[in-house]
């Protein structure tokens, strides 16, 4: 079970995440106050656009999934099918995401 914190106090949200796309490149969190994180590193970078069907209902640079496994951005306009995933490291591991990897 997870626990809650009971705390009232405001998180803070990034405005922007920053991918370098290439091997080793950084992910960084962006703040509307001029702050700056690197969270992650780039493991494969992107080199094309996948068929994932639910992107036929959304608009380009919007999310189309986002849960533990897999964050997917649409890269297609409304009516038409493509986009790409970021996999976390551990999911993107595992060994039915094989493909995905190399």
């Amino acid at each position: 079970m997870c626990s809650r914190s009971s705390s009232s106090a405001r998180k803070k949200y990034p405005s922007e995440i920053e991918f370098e796309n290439r091997f080793g490149g950084f992910v960084t969190l962006k703040y509307p106050n001029g702050e700056s994180k690197v969270v992650a590193q780039v493991l494969k970078p992107v080199e094309g656009v996948g068929r994932f069907g639910g992107s036929l209902y959304g608009n380009t640079g919007r999310i189309r999934a986002n849960h533990t496994g897999v964050i997917c951005i649409i890269t297609s306009p409304h009516g038409q099918v493509g986009g790409f995933q970021i996999l976390p490291d551990n999911h993107g591991m595992s060994p039915e995401m094989f493909n995905a990897r190399c």
